[in-house]
């Protein structure tokens, strides 16, 4: 645990750092409308492009930092900042799941277990596995996956 007290550190921080406001954006209904209606998968979109903007300025600025400070591992540096921003935006993902579904200590905790577990750890690790690193697979997989629990989350909610 202590040698990845940096770690968990970023991705805590990254995890919390927002407040929920996606999320909130996510649920709160169209108060300028007369008749209620169910929100279309545009506003969706916007949600995981307002997530994904997020995780490339929070892995960005942490990049920019280290490049700043060693300038000779680059490349690995990179790749690095790539699979951390794109863990944030998996963990991000578990927890909208616990808020769309209305408990929200249960989404922080599954993204908590879900990051701490060492399975995780290894399936992200750093062998590679058909000339590309085994992470890319792990978390497109695993983002598709929470992308389309949240968006069935999002469609069943209430708009009242």
């Amino acid at each position: 645990l202590m040698s990845n007290l940096y770690a968990i550190c970023f991705m805590v921080f990254g995890v919390v750092l927002p407040l929920e406001q996606p999320s909130k954006y996510l649920s709160i209904p169209e108060t300028m409308v007369y008749v209620r209606r169910r929100r279309g998968w545009l506003r969706f979109v916007s949600y995981c492009m307002v997530l994904s903007a997020y995780c490339l300025a929070y892995a960005g600025l942490q990049l920019a930092v280290a490049l700043a400070i060693v300038k000779e591992h680059s490349a690995s540096l990179t790749a690095g900042a790539v699979c951390a921003g794109w863990t944030v935006m998996a963990l991000l993902l578990t927890v909208n799941l616990g808020y769309l579904g209305g408990n929200r200590a249960f989404g922080y905790l599954a993204a908590m277990v879900s990051y701490l577990v060492p399975l995780m750890r290894w399936l992200v690790g750093a062998s590679v596995s058909f000339g590309q690193p085994r992470w890319i697979a792990v978390l497109l997989v695993m983002t598709i996956a929470l992308v389309v629990a949240n968006y069935a989350l999002f469609k069943r909610l209430e708009i009242i």
